[in-house]
């Protein structure tokens, strides 16, 4: 039996296994209740009169966007869509959506790239244990491909390369939604692979929540949060630390992966991290205007083990981020039944990373840097119905990015570098009836406008030059209620990422300067559907989607001398096709499964596959909840979940294979004594499979892992 057929078996046999645990917990039930008898509500016509309930659908619509029980949502001047059209999310039916609620998990001690993986078509790479430096790839594009939004502002920019997802801490907020294939065009991004959104912890009841924990290789971690409100005034706070040693064991191949005599069992060595967090956030509403406050503070230090078989001892980062935002919202009616809302906020961020490798153990020369980016972020949206089926959205963008690098052993003057990036974007909803059938389309277009520059001379003596980029870009969303539980759904899209001042200018070290390099540049597109049927206390989700990108000006570092020098270059063009599918079932309040899978083909011009993209990528989890047993004994829940990766290239060449592997995951929360006195315990990988992940870096392997919460409402 192939790997395929004995995955698609185990995940049979775990929803099967769970459906005798009794029935999941269903949170969104009267929600999901109100949404059904939506959808057998008249739709709305072209030209016809207004809903006289899409002020109500508004509100919902809010609520799970937002996280807040009644603010209205972040664009959608209305907030309805046509009913008959079904979605899973509120907001833009036509992308590619998934929304993934924290505050109810049944897993000890998970980071946010655990979280993640539930996501159809994405993939986390990682490099080992809990802490390490661990990234988000969406429908195979490259890990720098997405975009990370701290509610509506862009918290990664293109400066800092790929967002490490280690230093976000999953208890600072009260949801994550995945945009794939592009974003809404309200948030003024084109990214080629998508978005991740992370929503703080604002809405909701007043409460209190402290948790302790541990676990295997000397994981420790304690958290504390509150979210209280006051009249028109809201306020949370959230805080924690985490700490582990990694000290895993691992199999050491001697770097020479076709050789097994040389492999040699080993502990992991120089992996420890420690992490703190603080996050903020608060709004205050009058009327129809809200205002709002956020501030995240992370401080992070970590070794960096590097592969598995090049060993390190010395080789560190550590990584401070600061990010403050202040916005206003604000709503009304122009006319009756003509709605509009405005969004301005500004925002602020300091990242400062030290990387210190110097005694070259990662790379082949010696590095000791101690660079600072400064971001301000400006951002202006608007909505407003224009007529009864046709509304118009804009967005306003200007990222401000100042570089300051240092590298102590550098031969030569580290100069800063500047990149000012300004984007408009216009996107009309139309929205109605075709015939009996209910429709959305939503055409859009982004002008981007990029200058970066460094001064000073680049390692030739050579005076550096500007670059500029004007990056035009489009989207067509399509959406189309075939059923009241169907509906057929499509999108078109272009999205771009401009080189990274490093990639541009160098640092007068190790990495030479192409200011020549042009933006990567992608055209996609996507089309499914999207189903959802309640009956009673059943209730089931299930979206599929093909995808196609075609990449073009890819850039990638090469190595262009003996002594480790690296340069980056536009290297061609690649495509990848692929299918993904997202399920969710939940029945009777006592069972709950989720299963995400998504294949790929990828082809880079060189007729070889991308590297580091597995073909074919599934999870399964099923929860069973017990309800009260006992005045003693609340709830007694469980949950086992496989994880199956599948086979890929480590290598561009496409020589070095990586071995396919399966992980069971299984743990129980127990909440026992006192209402919300919970008890968490969790295995991962219970079979002890071990493994590489796609940095080639070694996976540790069986671990436990307990938590001990407690909960109470103000």
């Amino acid at each position: 039996m192939g790997t395929l057929q004995k995955t698609l078996l185990s995940l049979l046999l775990i929803a099967f296994a769970a459906m005798g645990a009794g029935r999941a917990r269903a949170e969104h039930e009267e929600a999901a209740e109100e949404s059904d008898e939506a959808a057998k509500a008249p739709e709305v016509r072209l030209h016809a009169e207004d809903d006289a309930e899409s002020d109500a659908e508004s509100q919902a619509g809010s609520s799970a966007e937002s996280g807040a029980e009644s603010e209205p949502p972040l664009y959608r001047a209305h907030g309805e869509r046509p009913r008959g059209i079904t979605a899973l999310q509120p907001g833009d039916v036509s992308v590619a959506t998934t929304r993934i609620e924290l505050g109810d998990r049944l897993a000890s001690g998970e980071e946010l790239r655990e979280v993640l993986a539930e996501i159809p078509s994405a993939r986390i790479s990682s490099s080992g244990g809990d802490g390490q430096y661990a990234t988000l790839g969406l429908r195979g594009t490259e890990f720098n491909h997405s975009v990370v939004l701290l509610d509506d502002m862009r918290l990664s920019g293109p400066d800092t390369g790929a967002f490490d997802l280690s230093q976000l801490p999953m208890s600072a907020f009260d949801a994550v939604e995945v945009y794939r294939g592009g974003a809404p065009s309200i948030y003024g991004i084109t990214p080629i692979g998508g978005a991740l959104r992370l929503i703080p912890a604002l809405g909701g009841k007043d409460r209190i929540r402290a948790s302790v924990g541990g676990g295997s290789f000397g994981s420790v971690r304690a958290e504390l949060g509150t979210r209280v409100s006051h009249g028109k005034f809201r306020f949370a706070a959230d805080a924690g630390v985490a700490r582990s040693k990694n000290d895993y064991p691992y199999l050491d191949d001697g770097n020479t992966a076709f050789d097994r005599s040389d492999d040699i069992e080993r502990r992991r060595e120089n992996a420890d991290f420690l992490r703190g967090h603080g996050l903020l956030a608060a709004d205050f509403r009058h009327k129809n205007t809200t205002i709002d406050a956020k501030a995240l503070m992370i401080g992070l230090g970590r070794g960096e083990p590097g592969a598995a078989s090049k060993r390190t001892q010395h080789s560190r980062t550590n990584l401070h981020h600061a990010f403050f935002l202040l916005g206003v919202r604000h709503h009304g009616e122009i006319s009756e039944g003509r709605a509009y809302r405005l969004r301005l906020a500004i925002a602020s961020g300091l990242e400062r990373r030290r990387f210190s490798d110097v005694f070259g153990e990662l790379g082949q020369a010696p590095v000791d840097t101690d660079d600072r980016v400064r971001v301000v972020l400006l951002r202006g949206a608007a909505s407003v119905d224009i007529t009864r089926f046709f509304e118009l959205n804009t967005s306003l963008n200007a990222h401000l990015d100042r570089l300051s690098p240092e590298d102590a052993l550098a031969h030569q003057q580290v100069f800063p570098g500047a990149r000012d990036t300004l984007s408009a974007t216009v996107e009309a909803r139309f929205h109605g009836r075709l015939g009996s059938v209910p429709v959305e389309a939503r055409p859009s277009v982004h002008l981007g406008w990029s200058r970066a520059s460094a001064p000073g001379f680049d390692a030739t003596d050579a005076p550096m030059t500007e670059s500029r980029a004007f990056l035009p870009s489009f989207r067509l969303g399509l959406a189309a209620g075939v059923h009241r539980s169907l509906s057929l759904v499509g999108s078109v899209y272009e999205g771009a990422r401009t080189p990274t001042l490093l990639e541009l200018f160098g640092n007068r070290a190790r990495f030479l300067p192409n200011p020549k390099l042009i933006p990567e540049r992608a055209l996609g597109g996507d089309a499914g559907f999207v189903a959802r049927v309640q009956r009673d206390r059943l209730v089931f989700s299930l979206e599929s989607r093909a995808f196609a990108l075609r990449m073009r000006e890819l850039i990638d570092v090469y190595t262009v001398s003996a002594q480790g020098l690296v340069k980056a270059y536009n290297r061609g063009e690649a495509t990848i096709v692929g299918a993904e599918l997202g399920a969710r079932l939940e029945a009777f309040d006592h069972l709950r499964i989720i299963v995400a899978m998504h294949g790929l083909k990828t082809n880079h011009e060189t007729g070889r596959e991308l590297p580091n993209r597995p073909r074919f990528i599934a999870l399964s989890r099923a929860e069973g909840f017990s309800g009260p047993l006992s005045k003693l004994v609340f709830d007694i829940a469980g949950f086992a979940e496989v994880n199956h990766i599948g086979g890929t290239f480590f290598d561009p060449s496409n020589l070095i294979v990586y071995t396919p592997r399966t992980h069971l995951d299984v743990g129980i929360r127990a909440e026992l004594f006192a209402r919300g006195l919970s008890l968490y315990l969790t295995v991962r990988d219970l079979l002890d499979e071990r493994g590489m992940d796609f940095a080639r870096s070694p996976l540790p392997g069986r671990r436990l892992s307990f938590t001990l919460s407690y909960q109470t409402e103000l």
